[in-house]
């Protein structure tokens, strides 16, 4: 059963140690010493049971990214935050667009989340292209404003 114990270390390998990595590392260790021992009461040799059941329970380089998400908890990890700062901006920018006069705040604002998520990010492709369309959206929706400004005080100036 020593393979099971390195199975499961290799899987957890680049995970730092916690309360709640060693339970789970009891709890794998518990699944494929059961599945193990199933084996071989279906007639399995010890060495065969274990084999397939560490085959059953999955391949080490993809189980190895699951424990790693234990370091950036779900919506943090940086290609999340980079697609949902994309979002955000390209849903600010169409509001820029959209409503007058506080669509040149939500523009301003929209440009600038897009600036900084494009300059700092290592952002996959999709967020990067989605913060460069809301960057454009951004610009016309502050000019938009800006021109509906200017023509609504000319209007008032001339009357």
């Amino acid at each position: 059963m020593r393979e099971i114990d390195q199975y499961v270390e290799s899987i957890y390998s680049d995970v730092e140690d916690s309360p709640e990595v060693a339970e789970l590392k009891v709890e794998m260790r518990n699944h494929l010493m059961e599945a193990a021992t199933t084996l071989q009461q279906l007639g399995y040799c010890e060495k065969d049971s274990i084999r397939i059941s560490i085959e059953r329970f999955g391949d080490e380089d993809s189980l190895r990214n699951g424990p790693n998400n234990l370091n950036h908890p779900s919506g943090d990890d940086p290609d999340s935050l980079a697609r949902n700062n994309g979002i955000v901006a390209l849903i600010l920018s169409v509001l820029s667009i959209v409503l007058p006069l506080l669509g040149l705040i939500f523009g301003v604002i929209g440009f600038l989340i897009s600036r900084r998520n494009t300059k700092y990010q290592k952002a996959t492709l999709g967020s990067a292209r989605m913060s460069s369309i809301a960057f454009i959206i951004s610009i016309v929706g502050i000019v938009i404003q800006l021109l509906e400004i200017i023509g609504t005080i000319s209007f008032y100036h001339s009357v």
